[in-house]
């Protein structure tokens, strides 16, 4: 079956939570309507907190690394073009 349930989702995270080096304090996903489900699966895992979160830390990590090492070998690129992700807020207001 392709259905995800929340028993599934426990003990798909009991197990990540057992062969990670170190103990999880959150848990962040992307889908806010994930929230439900999520807290109803991980409410009885001590000490770890679900957090609905926007931040994808893993997929920022693989962007800039293929912008460092995989686009500037692809024919056509132009670093001036890619732009790339930036933390940076500009504000342009007019005088």
């Amino acid at each position: 079956s392709n259905m995800v349930n929340s028993r599934e989702v426990r003990k798909a995270v009991e197990g990540t939570i057992e062969e990670a080096p170190s103990r999880p304090r959150r848990i962040r996903f992307f889908r806010k309507q994930m929230l439900n489900m999520l807290s109803i699966a991980l409410g009885g895992i001590d000490d770890v907190e679900v957090i609905p979160s926007r931040n994808t830390f893993a997929l920022r990590s693989w962007i800039d690394q293929r912008e460092k090492e995989v686009y500037p070998t692809m024919e056509g690129y132009t670093p001036s073009a890619a732009g790339g992700v930036s933390d940076e807020v500009v504000l342009d207001y007019p005088e």
